[in-house]
């Protein structure tokens, strides 16, 4: 059974999480190949960061990767938050995918479904 300093962490990360998607307005869009950029982005940090924190044996050096992988969280939930409202979604995407678990679902939806807003972000403008 995880510790309450585990479930305090969580906690913090998923708050960081909903800021993120209330702050963006959403006014500039990103499609699917950038969004695809961002999520190979946050995916990498995490392998990084997962094995820069199970190698410190002591709690106040994780502290470290925690605090970048909430910078790299915000920023990322940000993106998604734009992703989700230039595929038609809007935002109450994005506070879905704040929910463990279906996150994954959100952004595999975000991945397929195309740009409709008027311009596909995917092309390069004329």
């Amino acid at each position: 059974m995880p510790s309450s300093y585990v479930w305090l962490i969580v906690g913090f990360v998923i708050v960081v999480q909903i800021v993120a998607v209330t702050l963006e307005k959403g006014d500039a869009p990103i499609g699917r190949r950038e969004f695809g950029s961002w999520l190979f982005y946050f995916l990498t940090a995490a392998l990084i960061l997962g094995g820069a924190s199970q190698s410190s044996s002591n709690s106040i050096a994780s502290f470290g990767p925690l605090i970048v992988w909430t910078i790299f969280s915000f920023v990322f939930y940000q993106s998604l938050t734009r992703r989700s409202v230039d595929a038609g979604f809007g935002k109450w995407l994005a506070y879905i995918a704040v929910i463990p678990l279906l996150n994954f679902l959100c952004i595999l939806i975000l991945l397929v479904v195309p740009t409709r807003t008027g311009r596909s972000n995917d092309q390069p403008r004329a």
